[in-house]
């Protein structure tokens, strides 16, 4: 997983904590093959992925970055050894039907070491290795057996970091940080180093390339700034193809905004990322925006969900993201879809597992995650209708802190398809409700730990993932004065060590 320059991403500790179970799939881990007749059709497994094919991984280890190249799937991982030992592992796939054609471990570190990134062309597999805890980068070639050409270090420079690899006419790129400032390197495909360069950009104090992309024989990044006195914001880059800097493009709020990919179609840049929660900073919600060539912003906008955003790919006119959502304290790997003005069409949930990226080869859709790779076709049930705009939700409108109220709305499917719904709450939060019949009252209940104003609204979402648009929303206020349970709460709030007695009798 890449490094980042402020360690917001304290939910992979939860998500690491996760099973291995696709919802609606049963997994044989001593099996690479997915079976159709595995498929379970209970109600509670409406609105999650089916796959062409899924396969797990062994236990103790964990799928990272995947890269497609003639018909066959390369990716690296890792596995526990002793323990606690990171081991590199590499794999290689058979797309047709999932089958692992080999898998070979890369015992080359004493440390504990975890895979950056992987790029595969006509000369080989490259793949990027961190050693961990520290700020040591080797490069490792493999030929497409899996057999170790050489391994080489790349960097070992104290707050230097190594995060993505490409490759164009023989010339290998690498992106990360160096001096806590966006860097790019150039190498050939011996692992020699032509290039090293650091951008000190005058708008931040500090940078990183999470992840770099060619296209029309230009250089573009995608990451994060930040300055001394912000969070941190979007970083967009553009460089020709000797490392000269073109232009730079920073986006933000007051919220911390980080850049994890980036895609083109029709001369247009794709960008995609996440930002921190508003209300705390374990939440966090994708991010998607559209400049065009110049850098200049068309668009921005988001799932409307709680999402750690991660890989993007425009296809076919429409774009394809994927993440992984926290749905109701769980985190789910996710895949999106929207058109090219940013509408959501559907999304896919598969539990339990971190997405890390995603491929599009030959009009199938490939996701590496933690647990499994899995193919799906990207044009399922594109027949289907997304259910209506639901009803203005009902509830109350004068709200005061810590006291739960409930809400309720209701859509209606063309298809007569089941119904699952997001309640946003307008602090930042959502409540997601299964399944309802078309129709059918969904309510949920939510209560505010924020004075001030609310937008209460609702989203269907049918049970092949498509989604509807946002109902109307309800306006919720929290007047001046406040009921006495709701001061003590706020006095429990700040003094949470004080009254253990009162504490007992609220009931906390």
């Amino acid at each position: 997983m890449r490094m980042k320059i402020i360690g917001i991403l304290v939910c992979t500790l939860l998500i690491a904590k996760a099973i291995p179970m696709i919802s609606g799939i049963n997994v044989d881990n001593s099996s690479n093959n997915y079976s159709p007749n595995n498929i379970s059709t209970n109600d509670s497994d409406l609105g999650y992925i089916y796959p062409e094919w899924i396969t797990p991984v062994d236990k103790l280890e964990k799928y990272e970055e995947m890269k497609i190249y003639n018909d066959f799937a390369y990716v690296s991982g890792w596995k526990l050894e002793g323990g606690n030992k990171k081991i590199i592992m590499v794999y290689k796939f058979d797309v047709i039907d999932g089958s692992l054609i080999w898998k070979k471990e890369l015992s080359l570190f004493e440390k504990s070491a975890d895979p950056q990134d992987i790029e595969v062309f006509n000369q080989g597999i490259f793949v990027i290795v961190w050693l961990q805890n520290t700020f040591t980068f080797y490069l490792c070639k493999l030929d497409l057996n899996g057999e170790i050409i050489w391994n080489k270090l790349i960097s070992e420079d104290e707050h230097c970091s190594v995060t993505s690899i490409i490759e164009y006419e023989n010339i290998l790129y690498l992106s990360g940080f160096k001096e806590f400032n966006p860097r790019l390197m150039t190498l050939d495909t011996d692992g020699n180093i032509i290039s090293d360069t650091m951008y000190k950009l005058p708008d931040a104090d500090a940078g990183i390339i999470n992840e770099l992309k060619i296209h029309d024989n230009y250089l573009y990044g995608i990451g994060e700034s930040s300055t001394l006195e912000t969070q941190q914001d979007f970083l967009l880059m553009k460089l020709d193809l000797e490392g000269n800097l073109l232009w730079h493009k920073i986006w933000g709020g007051s919220q911390a905004e980080v850049g994890e990919a980036i895609d083109f179609e029709d001369g247009f840049i794709y960008a995609y990322g996440y930002h921190a929660g508003y209300t705390t900073p374990n939440d966090f919600y994708d991010i998607l925006l559209k400049f065009d060539q110049d850098g200049v912003l068309i668009w921005d906008t988001d799932s409307g969900t709680q999402s750690l955003g991660s890989d993007i790919i425009v296809y076919n006119d429409f774009i394809y993201t994927t993440g992984n959502l926290n749905r109701n304290d769980e985190f789910c790997a996710t895949i999106f879809k929207y058109n090219k003005n940013g509408n959501l069409f559907y999304y896919l949930i598969g539990k339990s597992t971190n997405a890390v990226n995603i491929e599009i080869y030959e009009d199938y859709l490939y996701m590496s995650a933690w647990h499994y790779i899995l193919k799906f076709n990207i044009y399922l049930d594109t027949n289907n209708d997304k259910p209506e705009r639901p009803q203005k939700p009902s509830g109350p409108t004068d709200i005061r802190r810590y006291l739960t109220y409930t809400y309720s709305s209701a859509s209606i499917d063309p298809d007569e398809d089941q119904l699952s719904y997001c309640f946003s709450w307008g602090d930042g939060s959502n409540t997601y409700v299964d399944w309802f019949s078309t129709g059918n009252q969904a309510t949920a209940s939510h209560f505010w730990t924020e004075k001030g104003q609310f937008t209460v609204k609702v989203r269907a979402r049918d049970q092949f993932g498509h989604v509807s648009e946002w109902s109307d929303p309800l306006s919720v206020t929290m007047p001046r004065t406040v009921c006495f349970r709701s001061f003590l709460l706020e006095l429990l709030e700040h003094y949470p060590n004080m009254f253990p007695l009162l504490r007992y009798i609220l009931g906390l």
